[in-house]
């Protein structure tokens, strides 16, 4: 039986982060001063201390509950944490991240409205002595934004020069910095895709925003995300073509089921393809972490341009409508220039 007083479910999917994990945690625990929050800790098969630090604060807070699990990725862990939670509100937050001084309390001020979903702010930090209050005191009043649900669809994938998104990119794709109506999300049977290892964020909150009724934005940053020079998204990994292209095919099967709110999804789907080309060439055969030949990455290059995935794709999309530096790597790459790829791979000016 749900415990009906949570109001607020944290869930931290966690792996491999004893470094940083108890500044995550601490962030937490020095605000809980009720019994309306619990923090769902996941340990999704860690090797580090991670495991010993998790279990040494659930046996000091009671309002920490830790699960530990397989390895099976983040959004297992995430997806793990929903089937959990007791609160009205689920909140994500990451293993690395802090969650900001008077978050829970500013978060209190604002679940009483009628919401699927709330946007909060968040700010990003390398270094923790970075890291500042609030800039203000209380959060701002709720501003409905249900008549915008579309364009916030539409917005999760558009990169074109001339769009105007509702609020940057990074607030609305990510899971963190937003809470999520738990009735909302187990109603509709929304979850992470598991076998998708690359904007699974960006699908599951396309697919929130289908079946959401309601949307609200507060203003008040509730959480410091930590950024890291070679995160996992900028890291070489031999498997990120294969991850791309998992990516792509899911988003392809998902857009036929989304009400028509946005124009031409197809559209969307072609620009989102040549941005994935994009991301495929940059972190793989011009990574600088790429341990292969220039001949042997060229070739990498070429297999990869011609793959039946991105056939035609510069027949469909105009690359005048990216960013200034998208454009400039699209070019390079529609014209296979791979000498001058080759160059920004040493002094990564793209």
């Amino acid at each position: 039986m749900k415990d009906l007083r949570v109001l607020l479910s944290i869930i931290v999917p966690v792996y491999n982060t004893g470094e940083h994990l108890r500044a995550c945690l601490g962030s937490v625990v020095s605000q809980v001063d009720r019994d309306d929050v619990e923090l769902i800790c996941v340990d999704d098969g860690s090797s580090d201390e991670s495991p010993l630090v998790l279990d040494e604060y659930a046996a000091e807070y009671p309002f920490i509950r830790v699960v530990h699990k397989r390895n099976g990725g983040i959004s297992s862990a995430r997806n793990h944490g929903i089937g959990l939670a007791h609160g009205r509100w689920i909140m994500f937050l990451d293993h690395d991240d802090l969650l900001a001084c008077d978050a829970i309390e500013a978060i209190r001020r604002c679940t009483s409205v009628e919401a699927d979903v709330v946007y909060l702010d968040f700010d990003e930090f390398e270094k923790e002595s970075e890291v500042s209050a609030p800039k203000k005191t209380r959060p701002s009043e709720p501003v409905d934004i249900s008549d915008l649900i579309g364009k916030l669809q539409e917005d999760c994938l558009n990169r074109f020069r001339s769009n105007k998104p509702v609020f940057e990119l990074m607030r609305l794709v990510t899971p963190w910095a937003k809470l999520y109506r738990r009735d909302f999300l187990l109603g509709n049977d929304l979850r992470f895709s598991e076998d998708v290892h690359h904007a699974e964020d960006i699908i599951f909150n396309l697919a929130c925003l289908d079946v959401a009724r309601n949307a609200v934005r507060v203003e008040y940053t509730v959480l410091h995300h930590r950024l890291f020079i070679k995160s996992e998204g900028h890291r070489f990994n031999p498997k990120k073509i294969e991850y791309c292209k998992g990516a792509l095919h899911a988003l392809a099967s998902l857009l036929p089921r989304l009400r028509n709110r946005n124009p031409d999804w197809n559209e969307l789907y072609d620009y989102r393809v040549l941005w994935e080309l994009l991301y495929c060439v940059h972190l793989g055969p011009f990574h600088p972490d790429n341990p292969r030949t220039f001949r042997a990455r060229r070739g990498e290059f070429q297999e990869l341009v011609d793959d039946r995935l991105f056939q035609g794709i510069f027949k469909r999309c105009r690359i005048s409508r990216l960013p200034l530096r998208h454009f400039m790597l699209a070019f390079f790459i529609k014209y296979r220039l791979t000498t001058i790829l080759e160059v920004n791979r040493r002094v990564r000016t793209l």
